[in-house]
């Protein structure tokens, strides 16, 4: 007789960590999810930036092209020899 309500206890207590098991489970795979997904945001946030910051490069790049379009010659300088004036000619 004595060895039902330890049987009793053992099945009560076995129950209760398989319950406790069960919500760890259960939270941990909602935790995962909600890291999945933060993920994707930060990941979707990152590509946008990414691609902001490419767009707003090649808009800079095309402004300096058009300032400097009309400044680039592509003859090479000439440098005119001058005489110097400090020095005394013989």
């Amino acid at each position: 007789e004595a060895r039902i309500p330890f049987m009793l206890i053992d099945a009560a207590v076995l129950y209760g960590l398989n319950s406790y098991d069960k919500k760890l489970q259960a939270k941990k795979v909602e935790n995962a999810r909600a890291a999945e997904i933060e993920h994707e945001i930060d990941k979707k946030a990152s590509r946008a930036q990414k691609v902001a910051t490419r767009e707003q490069r090649k808009v800079q790049d095309k402004l300096t092209k058009q300032k400097t379009a009309g400044q680039s010659s592509f003859a090479p300088r000439q440098t005119i020899q001058q005489p110097d004036n400090n020095k005394k000619s013989r």
